[in-house]
């Protein structure tokens, strides 16, 4: 699983690489109210001694958590300062929570998908896994 985070962050690193000038739909970040926090594994699952993390949702904003808040990279910030991802959409219901961002090319492109399973409890559909996360705070 870490392998599939690690792959996470370095689409990130990729799509941050351009020169372009396009312009950024920063309004695509929106996540419902229900998924609004920190969400991972907490302590006593991971046997590590300490929340791990892997989404940060705000009003406005998504931001991947890796190595316990070590390393973060929002989605916000990344479109606003990284033109090659130019634009995005979201879809939310009072159970699901899906964005994609599409790079200039058209050819890459990044999708989180969420479902609620409960007001603590959620499942990251990961490349075909389910990855239950855990609400943090």
């Amino acid at each position: 699983m870490k392998k599939n985070i690690l792959l996470f962050i370095i689409s990130f690193i990729f799509f941050g690489c351009s020169s372009s000038d396009e312009s950024v739909n920063s309004s695509v970040y929106n996540p419902p109210a229900w998924i609004q926090g920190t969400w991972g594994f907490k302590a006593t699952t991971t046997g590590t001694g300490q929340d791990e993390s892997y989404f940060k949702f705000t009003s406005n904003n998504l931001c991947q958590l890796t190595f316990g808040d070590i390393i973060t990279t929002c989605w916000k910030e990344m479109t606003e300062v990284s033109p090659k991802i130019y634009s995005g959409s979201e879809n939310s219901s009072s159970d699901s929570y899906e964005i994609k961002l599409i790079a200039v090319d058209g050819i890459q492109s990044v999708t989180l998908k969420f479902k609620k399973v409960s007001t603590t409890k959620i499942i990251w559909v990961n490349s075909g896994s389910n990855i239950e996360l855990e609400k943090l705070n």
